[in-house]
């Protein structure tokens, strides 16, 4: 076989907070990140993302997100159908604060 690298997509979702996004990912069964894997368990925006001029705003926002061998199209199915959901589910609960 061919030897292959495991992908990594990290994606920045403005006006939310990263740690309670994987909050709601967990529940689902989505396993991810808030940091780059070299941060892994740093509470501070990624070092990467301020290199690459990422504010620290949107940084909050921000999931990794790992594809392995084991992984499967399904699995990327499902996780497409549970991340915009879960960032719609905390937009709305932010706004509701705001106007509340």
């Amino acid at each position: 076989g061919v030897s292959r690298t495991p992908g990594v997509a990290h994606l920045c979702f403005d006006g939310i907070e990263s740690e309670e996004l994987l909050f709601l990912l967990e529940r689902d069964g989505i396993a991810a990140s808030a940091a780059a894997s070299c941060a892994s368990g740093a509470q501070e925006p990624s070092p990467v993302l301020a290199a690459m001029g990422i504010d620290r705003v949107t940084a909050a926002g921000s999931l990794r997100l790992s594809l392995g061998h084991a992984s499967t199209d399904d699995d990327v199915d499902h996780a497409l159908a549970v991340i915009p959901a879960a960032v719609e589910r905390l937009r709305g609960y932010a706004r509701s604060l705001q106007s509340g």
